[in-house]
C-alpha cells in the first residue's frame, strides 16, 4: 500500500512538472523588416525573406512590392537569427540580396533596416573556399648550448716605427699647346617653306538659349487649353489625360503623343501646346504625358514596369503588353487614325553620330503609293525644322521604319497609318527642341489643310 502511494505521489509530481513546462513557454518576439529604396530597381516585383535561427530553425515568406518602401513583421522565437532579404523579378530571378544578424528577445520588437539605395545589395559571386593549411609538426626542442670558455687576454701590440719622409715628386713638364681647329664652312641656307593655305573658317556654333523651366504649365498658354476628353487607365491605378479636338468637318485623323520616355521632356511639352489648337477639318488626338511618373522622376521608364515604347503589337495577332498601351491602341483604332506623330529625343545628332537617331524623322514606309505621298509631308517637315539651325551637321535626317514594338511602327503595320517617330537632339536647349517639335507637327497639319 505504501509503495502504491509513493508511485502515485511521484506520478502527480511528474504531471505537475510537465504541465508547468507546457505553461512556461517564452513568448515570441517580433522582427520588423524595414526595406527602403526598392524603386531604385524597377525590375523588382517581390521580396523573398528567410530567417534562420542558430539551432537551424528556418522561417520564410514572400511579399509583393507596391512602392519604394515595405515593412514586414515576422514572429520569431527568442534567440540569434540570420535574416536574408532577396529582391526578385517576375521570373523569380534574384536581382539584389542583403543579409543581417540580429538577436530577438521574448515579447520584444526588434527593427532591421535593409537599404537598397546603392550597389551593395547586388549579389556577388562567392569566393572559392581556400583549403585549410596543414598543421605544422612541432619543432624538436634544441639542446642548450655549452658555455664557452672565456677568451685569453691578448698581449699589447708593439709600437710601430715612424715612416720615413717621402721624397718630393719631380715637376711635370707643361703640355704642348694644341693647334687651333680649322674654321668650319658655313651651312648652305635652306630654302624657305612654302606658305600654307589658311584653313577654311568653320561655321560658328549657334548660341544656346537659356533653359526654359520644365513645368508644363508655363510652357504654353493654359488659358487656351481645351478640357480633357477623359483619362486613359494605366498600371497601379495610374491614369493620364487625353484630348480629342473635333472640327465637325470630315478630314484626316491625326494623333500626337508625347512623354513616352520620362527623360525626354521636350516632346511632352510640345504635345501640350497642341491642346490649345483649333482645327478647321478632321480630328486631332493629343496624349501629352504617356509616362507621367517617368517625366516627374526624369527617368526613361520611371516606375513603368518596362519600356513604354516596346509594348505595342509586333504581329497582326498580338495585343499590347499592358493596360495603358491597350487603352492607347484601342483609342487610335476606334478613331481610325490616319497619322501618328510620336515625339522623342536622341542624345546626339544623327549626321555626326550614326549610333544616335537624334535630329531625325523615322518614317514608316508603307506601300509604294503611300511612301511617295507621305515623303512629301516628311520633306516639308524637315525643311521647316532645319530653319531653326544654321549648322548643316545639325540638320534633320530622313530615316525609315521605326523599331518594332513602338507605337509608330505598330500604327503603320496594323492600322494602315502613316506612323512617324520625331526625334530632336538633347544637346540643344529645351526651348529649341520644343520649337522644333511644334514646327514639324504644325507643318504636317498645314499640309493636310487642318489649320
Amino acid at each position: 500500500m505504501i509503495k502504491r502511494c509513493r508511485y502515485a505521489v511521484l506520478l502527480v509530481i511528474v504531471l505537475l512538472a510537465s504541465g508547468c513546462m507546457n505553461l512556461w513557454k517564452a513568448p515570441d518576439g517580433i522582427a520588423s523588416l524595414n526595406l527602403h529604396g526598392l524603386a531604385n530597381n524597377p525590375e523588382a516585383r517581390s521580396v523573398l525573406w528567410t530567417a534562420t535561427r542558430e539551432d537551424g530553425n528556418v522561417v520564410s515568406g514572400n511579399e509583393r512590392i507596391t512602392g519604394d518602401e515595405l515593412r514586414i513583421d515576422v514572429n520569431l522565437k527568442a534567440g540569434s537569427w540570420v535574416v536574408e532579404v532577396k529582391l526578385l523579378n517576375e521570373s523569380l530571378e534574384v536581382l539584389e540580396q542583403q543579409e543581417k544578424t540580429t538577436r530577438v528577445s521574448s515579447g520584444e520588437e526588434v527593427t532591421i533596416d535593409f537599404s537598397f539605395d546603392d550597389e551593395s545589395g547586388k549579389p556577388q559571386e562567392p569566393e572559392e573556399p581556400q583549403e585549410p593549411e596543414e598543421p605544422q609538426e612541432p619543432e624538436e626542442p634544441q639542446e642548450p648550448e655549452e658555455p664557452q670558455e672565456p677568451e685569453e687576454p691578448q698581449e699589447p701590440e708593439e709600437p710601430q716605427e715612424p715612416e720615413e719622409p717621402q721624397e718630393p715628386e719631380e715637376p711635370q713638364e707643361p703640355e704642348e699647346p694644341q693647334e687651333p681647329e680649322e674654321p668650319q664652312e658655313p651651312e648652305e641656307p635652306q630654302e624657305p617653306e612654302e606658305p600654307q593655305e589658311p584653313e577654311e573658317p568653320q561655321e560658328p556654333e549657334e548660341p544656346q538659349e537659356p533653359e526654359e523651366p520644365k513645368e508644363p504649365w508655363i510652357a504654353w498658354d493654359k488659358s487656351k487649353q481645351l478640357p480633357s476628353t477623359g483619362l486613359l487607365p494605366g498600371p497601379n491605378n495610374y491614369k493620364t489625360p487625353y484630348y480629342i479636338i473635333r472640327s465637325g468637318v470630315p478630314g484626316p485623323v491625326v494623333a500626337v503623343t508625347g512623354g513616352m520616355h520620362g527623360n525626354e521632356p521636350a516632346g511632352s511639352l510640345a504635345a501640350w501646346r497642341f491642346t490649345t489648337y483649333s482645327i478647321r477639318r478632321g480630328t486631332l488626338i493629343v496624349i501629352p504625358e504617356i509616362n507621367r511618373l517617368g517625366l516627374q522622376a526624369n527617368q526613361r521608364t520611371g516606375s513603368y514596369p518596362r519600356d513604354p515604347n516596346r509594348c505595342y503589337p509586333k504581329t497582326a495577332s498580338a495585343s499590347p503588353a499592358d493596360t495603358l498601351s491597350k487603352a492607347i491602341w484601342n483609342l487610335l483604332k476606334q478613331e481610325k487614325v490616319d497619322w501618328v506623330f510620336d515625339l522623342h529625343e536622341g542624345y546626339s545628332y544623327h549626321k555626326i553620330d550614326k549610333s544616335s537617331v537624334g535630329q531625325s524623322i523615322i518614317h514608316f514606309k508603307g506601300t509604294s503609293a503611300q511612301h511617295a505621298e507621305w515623303d512629301k509631308v516628311v520633306n516639308a517637315m524637315i525643311k521647316e525644322a532645319n530653319k531653326t539651325v544654321s549648322n548643316k551637321n545639325h540638320h534633320f535626317s530622313h530615316l525609315h521604319n521605326p523599331v518594332k514594338g513602338s507605337l509608330a511602327r505598330a500604327a503603320g503595320d496594323f492600322l494602315g497609318s502613316s506612323g512617324m517617330t520625331l526625334e530632336t537632339c538633347k544637346k540643344q536647349t529645351l526651348s529649341l527642341r520644343i520649337k522644333q517639335h511644334e514646327a514639324m507637327v504644325r507643318t504636317a497639319l498645314e499640309y493636310l489643310n487642318m489649320l
